[in-house]
């Protein structure tokens, strides 16, 4: 599971992953204060698409959190039954998931 601020890092056009654990919440106050240090940050949410809802929950709870500490969220949707690696190796490319970022849901 991956949050990705949309800010750049050395290297132009990309962005840095954000690990987050949805299992250790004590991690979170430390998680949202990076996120939220820089007013206006926006971050997408990419979780697996799964049969039983889990990660669509999980993303929608993310999402409320993050929005408490004024972060600008939008949950983008894989294909069902894919996580981000499964969406790859089935043969996205950069661009495949792009598309998938633009058409992100905002919150």
């Amino acid at each position: 599971m991956v949050i990705k601020p949309l800010e750049e890092d050395s290297t132009p056009g990309t962005v840095k992953p954000f690990p987050v654990s949805l299992v250790e919440p004590v991690a979170y106050p430390i998680q949202l204060a990076q996120l939220s240090d820089q007013p206006g940050r926006s971050v997408y949410i990419v979780f697996d698409q799964d049969e039983n809802q889990a990660g669509q929950k999980a993303s929608h709870q993310l999402a409320l959190r993050l929005k408490t500490v004024g972060i600008r969220v939008r949950i983008a949707h894989l294909p069902y039954g894919h996580d981000p690696n499964s969406y790859f190796v089935v043969g996205a490319n950069a661009a495949d998931f792009t598309t998938r970022l633009r058409e992100a849901d905002r919150l």
